[in-house]
């Protein structure tokens, strides 16, 4: 349970996709931070510490971010429950 989530780059964005709470990204001396962060547009970029506390401040998702949560989730992850089946119908098909 977390009313957000912050992170610098991590692979751990893919599960912070689960959530619907804010996620936020904070760039610390990376040049690749905008490119790493383009393919998710529910995530809350930071580049500079008003940037950090701007989107800090909001506890909750507001609706546009919602929808993107929702695309971000059917486009790069699966969150549907059904990860267990998939592994199983996978080496069932070796």
């Amino acid at each position: 349970i977390a009313d957000a989530i912050l992170m610098f780059v991590s692979s751990l964005v893919m599960t912070s996709l689960a959530t619907d709470v804010p996620v936020i990204a904070y760039q610390i001396r990376l040049a690749s931070f905008d490119e790493f962060y383009q393919p998710y547009g529910s995530i809350r970029l930071a580049h500079t510490i008003p940037e950090l506390s701007n989107a800090l401040a909001s506890r909750s998702l507001t609706a546009e971010e919602l929808g993107s949560r929702r695309r971000d989730r059917e486009a790069l992850g699966k969150f549907d429950g059904l990860c267990a089946t998939r592994v199983a119908d996978a080496l069932a098909s070796l």
